[in-house]
């Protein structure tokens, strides 16, 4: 299960790392939306996948724990890359992102000492080590939660 699952972790961290490479050199902005979307298609599509290759029944806990570890694979190979990015490629990200931060504060008409204190804090959370971590938690939690909704619907009964 382990094997079968870094396959479809590693197309899927691969389609996210290509676009996100593809936005960089257009000098577009990455849609938030984009992981999600990719990671819901790969977990059906894995999920499927096993399914399909699997002697029934296929119970929910084992179509969950291939989208688990879908989304661990998912989840390590796009946080290093992120780190190699943020480290190498586009150094200045980091400075860009608390500029945004600190531009919505402003919008947002926050007393100045409320926004300094809100600005520092996002210099501790916003970093080359720091963001790439809190990304991996993001993806897992998510790919979790996505992994225990989809895998309802691909679980195979004896039936079947």
């Amino acid at each position: 299960m382990f094997v079968f699952a870094s396959k479809y972790g590693i197309i899927g961290a691969g389609v996210s790392i290509a676009a996100i490479i593809l936005f960089f050199l257009l000098d577009g902005e990455v849609p938030t939306l984009l992981n999600p979307v990719v990671m819901l298609a790969v977990l059906i599509w894995g999920q499927l996948s096993y399914r399909n290759v699997g002697v029934p029944p296929i119970a929910y806990g084992e179509t969950l724990g291939v989208g688990v570890l879908i989304s661990l694979w998912f989840g390590v190979i796009t946080m290093i890359y992120t780190m190699i990015h943020w480290n190498f490629v586009d150094t200045g990200i980091g400075a860009r992102v608390l500029e945004q931060a600190q531009q919505v504060l402003l919008e947002q008409g926050i007393a100045e000492s409320d926004a300094q204190v809100a600005m520092d804090i996002q210099k501790m959370m916003i970093g080359p080590i720091i963001s790439p971590l809190l990304g991996f938690l993001g993806v897992m939690i998510m790919g979790t939660v996505l992994s225990l909704i989809t895998s309802i619907f691909t679980r195979k009964s004896a039936a079947e």
